[in-house]
């Protein structure tokens, strides 16, 4: 897809001189402080990236997705009859839906329009995105209600994961905005290591585990405001 625009944000300030050679636009995004976690920071940035977008029809991957075939423009072909498509997360395939107990959508693959209701959407989930760093900086996180049957590293996990905030407004059981979305199929963001046989000929987009770094784990130690252990590095 070599005519799609493409816009780089990003907290280097090096980077800006990459427009119009390797991206279409640059935009300096300031890299979020103090969550004891670049994993984290990035996650809030990828969110506040989103209420940014400048375009009428986006398509967001994760770096950790690798597209293998070039059906990946329908999705803006299903834009044309849809405000947003995501994926949702396959039993046993999430940490956040595991320990969340409840259905959500991944969020590594999302399609979108620039409507109101999506808009709505993006601010909330920025909001609540924003809200649960705060209780990280100020060491508040046994006040966040919804996680107080977590604990340790889970509770951290769930409070920098960006499904987490995502989840509150939509889900596939709840749409807080109304927003007309079109939930895809597992091909189009497949999350196993291996493909199944079945599918090796469909799947679109590959987003699996051995392509990503290290994330935080049940024996890691975030470091939090007022002291702590060495960060996870991701």
């Amino acid at each position: 897809m070599p005519d799609v625009h493409v816009t780089l944000f990003t907290d280097r300030q090096d980077a800006m001189d990459l427009e119009g050679a390797l991206f279409d636009a640059v935009e300096l995004l300031p890299l979020a402080e103090g969550l004891g976690s670049s994993w984290g920071s990035g996650l809030l940035g990828k969110v506040r990236a989103f209420v940014r977008a400048p375009y009428e029809r986006s398509l967001y991957l994760d770096t950790d997705t690798r597209v293998l075939k070039p059906r990946i423009g329908e999705l803006f072909d299903l834009l044309e009859t849809h405000e947003l498509a995501i994926a949702p997360c396959e039993p046993g395939e999430s940490r956040n839906q595991m320990l969340s107990n409840r259905p959500m959508f991944n969020s590594g693959v999302i399609a979108f329009c620039d409507t109101t209701t999506v808009r709505q959407l993006l601010n909330a989930w920025l909001e609540r995105q924003e809200a649960h760093a705060k209780v990280i900086r100020t060491n508040q996180m046994n006040d966040v209600e919804y996680l107080r049957h977590l604990g340790g590293v889970d509770k951290f996990y769930q409070l920098i994961a960006d499904q987490t905030a995502l989840a509150r407004y939509l889900a596939p059981d709840v749409n807080s905005f109304d927003v007309n979305h079109l939930a895809l199929s597992r091909i189009w963001n497949w999350r196993q290591d291996e493909i199944d046989e079945a599918y090796v000929g469909q799947v679109v987009i590959h987003h699996a585990p051995k392509f990503k770094i290290d994330v935080p784990s049940a024996d890691d130690k975030p470091l939090l405001p007022g002291g702590g252990d060495r960060p996870p590095q991701c």
